[in-house]
């Protein structure tokens, strides 16, 4: 069975649909106040035209001293990555056009629409420069969770309370094991269809070098109830004050990411898909058996 994912316009979140996963009808991740509120919007609005700009940089409003739009960061492989915005960056024109508010350049952009080369005014260091940008077509919602992700070092943990199991302080803990991370909620009913997939995956790669870490941001009564009442046998975290969830956008449920020996994604499953299931279980056994290639190798 596959269950397509999409990503919501409103806040550019992780959201599925129908049984793709759990989402919306629930209280949200709440993010902490220094985080980015969305994930690279720009050009993401499922309603629009399919030929509109796309840039792939996350926005943020820069300092009231300094007028423009701060890059809080920029997606591996996307236009802005290939012309050379950096984060921090602060956006002060497109075109000639003054830029005040995020929402202004995401409008920019996507009515200049993909291919065309637009020019950047931009401050880095205090000195103001000129940068050319050619726009895309925006992904499909697949392959951009999988730009920002896959490839990429894994995000650290911050602020993971035990359930059960031993679990690192850092994602560094795992250092030279194969990890699945898997984001979750007692709520979600598409979680529970995933439980016996991770159980057989703890008892098929127990004692191999392979580590199952379930977080969830239920309170620690919920998280430790449902652990027991799904009989979970494996290491699981309350993540209550949301911020590894924030550092994962695991916004929609479940989520699973699965982490190499080195620290690095090298592939994720939003909702619940049997054919991505199937394609997580053949990295594992290649990670496993050094034979496994990271799955951003030659991605365009």
């Amino acid at each position: 069975m596959h269950v397509p994912t999409s990503l919501g316009s409103a806040l550019a979140l992780l959201v599925a649909a129908n049984l793709a996963g759990c989402s919306g009808a629930v209280q949200p991740v709440q993010q902490p106040q220094d985080a980015p509120p969305t994930l690279f919007p720009d050009g993401m609005d499922p309603d629009g035209q399919a030929a509109a700009g796309w840039l792939g940089a996350e926005l943020a409003l820069a300092p009231p001293s300094e007028p423009g739009v701060r890059v809080a960061a920029v997606l591996p492989r996307s236009p802005a990555a290939r012309a050379g915005l950096l984060p921090q960056d602060v956006i002060v024109s497109i075109d000639g056009e003054t830029m005040g508010s995020p929402d202004a350049v995401v409008a920019k952009i996507k009515a200049s629409g993909a291919g065309k080369r637009v020019a950047f005014g931009v401050r880095r260091g205090g000195q103001d420069r000129l940068i050319a940008v050619t726009l895309a077509e925006r992904p499909s919602d697949d392959q951009l969770v999988e730009k920002a992700y896959v490839g990429a070092p894994a995000p650290d943990f911050s602020g993971l309370v035990g359930v059960q199991g031993q679990i690192p302080a850092s994602i560094g803990g795992y250092r030279g094991k194969v990890v699945l991370v898997e984001f979750w909620a007692d709520w979600c009913m598409v979680c529970r269809m995933l439980v016996p997939t991770l159980k057989q995956w703890h008892q098929r790669w127990a004692g191999q070098g392979v580590e199952i870490l379930a977080i969830t941001t239920d309170t620690l009564e919920v998280a430790v109830r449902s652990a027991v009442e799904q009989e979970l046998g494996y290491a699981v975290a309350a993540d209550l004050h949301g911020k590894t969830s924030v550092a994962y956008h695991a916004y929609a449920l479940p989520a699973v990411f699965l982490i190499d020996q080195q620290g690095v994604v090298r592939d994720l499953m939003v909702g619940y898909d049997e054919r991505k299931i199937a394609e997580l279980e053949r990295t594992v056994d290649g990670l496993l058996s050094g034979s496994g290639a990271s799955k951003a190798e030659g991605a365009p």
